[in-house]
């Protein structure tokens, strides 16, 4: 299992402490990838997106889903505040002319949406909206993934994001590993 951990720009990947700037531009340069659609991003999508990429690049500069059918991995992700940000903005757009820029990233599933287009996995999705992140309510459906859907691989956490502040817990588990979940 490898994890992830963001708070306000400071990154934890698997105990090794990461440098993201302190801009959101800047942890997009950190993470080392190319991908023009970001700009266009929401915030919650942008720190899903970026924080995905640290994640799933393995030290070697290879994926970590290489040689796995991407059929088979699932992406499961927690989030508190969702996109009300963008709700806001796109209801006071509303008042002149509505943005459909705005109205595409209204629903915080769009950012399983930029994750799975990414990396062209085409499992089992599911985002839910919690209070805080719950790791426990996380493991057994990652293990339900896991041992009884058919899944290999879990891309799965928490990713919650305002302007004002983000918090990540991102994991990558693999079905060889899923006696690990009892770690969370």
């Amino acid at each position: 299992m490898h994890q992830l951990s963001v708070i306000n720009f400071t990154a934890i990947l698997d105990g090794q402490q990461i440098a993201l700037g302190g801009t959101i531009v800047e942890a997009y340069q950190a993470c080392g990838s190319s991908y023009p659609k970001f700009f266009k991003m929401d915030i919650l999508s942008k720190w899903a997106w970026i924080t995905s990429e640290l994640l799933l690049k393995a030290p070697n500069k290879q994926w970590r889903y290489e040689g796995l059918d991407r059929s088979k991995i699932a992406v499961l992700l927690q989030t508190s505040d969702g996109c009300l940000e963008v709700d806001k903005a796109f209801q006071k757009s509303m008042q002149e002319i509505a943005s459909p820029a705005l109205f595409v990233y209204t629903l915080p599933n769009i950012m399983l949406g930029e994750i799975c287009i990414r990396h062209g996995f085409q499992g089992e999705q599911l985002c839910e909206i919690v209070g805080d992140w719950h790791p426990e309510a996380a493991a057994f459906l990652v293990h339900d993934l896991l041992q009884n859907r058919g899944m290999d691989a879990v891309l799965f956490g928490y990713v919650n994001a305002t302007q004002a502040q983000h918090k990540v817990s991102l994991y990558w588990l693999e079905r060889s590993d899923i006696d690990l979940l009892k770690t969370l």
